[in-house]
């Protein structure tokens, strides 16, 4: 990737996790990256351009890693906690772009910041569904309840890497340990 165009994503990433896409005007952006607005046009076209290209840059990687980790080798306590280390890795290296991610998570369904990551959250809905679909092969008594799996486990990700960014849950691998046997627990009973 192009230093310049690294440097201005880098620059949006920081500026919308910080105020927020909406308070963030691309004059801003390009003043905080050192560069003009035809140089940001150039790269984006747009200051939605950028926003494509923030969530691009960060979540295709991600869904590369995702995908690898939800396929599922017949044992879920370990494929559980290779999805929750995942996440919390991910908040962990990249935790700027995680708090944007939140955020625009929980924006109004019709703005331009929720449009532009619908398609990512689908793709993740859909791939735990799809590894939730598989363990409820091995496991009968999951028929019929993999979506609702997959949402409490990708709410519980959520929650605990947010807790962790925000400095109110300090993590190791016996938490990850105890909330992966807490969320099997209920599942199986």
């Amino acid at each position: 990737m192009n230093d310049n165009r690294l440097i201005i994503l880098q620059t949006a990433c920081q500026l919308f996790s910080q105020l927020g896409y909406d308070a963030v005007g691309v004059q801003e952006v390009i003043e905080k990256a050192g560069f003009t607005k035809p140089t940001l046009y150039h790269y984006f076209g747009s200051k939605q351009g950028l926003l494509d290209a923030v969530l691009e840059h960060y979540l295709t990687p991600f869904d590369e890693q995702l995908t690898g980790t939800l396929h599922y080798q017949g044992d879920i306590q370990t494929s559980l906690r290779n999805i929750f280390n995942l996440y919390l890795d991910f908040a962990h290296h990249n935790t700027r772009f995680f708090r944007l991610w939140m955020s625009i998570r929980l924006s109004p369904i019709q703005s331009t910041t929720y449009q532009a990551i619908l398609p990512y959250i689908q793709k993740h809905q859909t791939a735990l569904l799809h590894f939730f679909q598989q363990v409820s092969q091995q496991h009968g008594n999951l028929h019929g309840r993999e979506l609702l799996l997959a949402t409490s486990f990708q709410g519980l990700l959520f929650s605990y890497a947010s807790m962790v960014l925000q400095g109110e849950l300090e993590i190791n691998q016996q938490r990850v340990n105890q909330a992966v046997h807490q969320f099997m627990h209920g599942i199986f009973s």
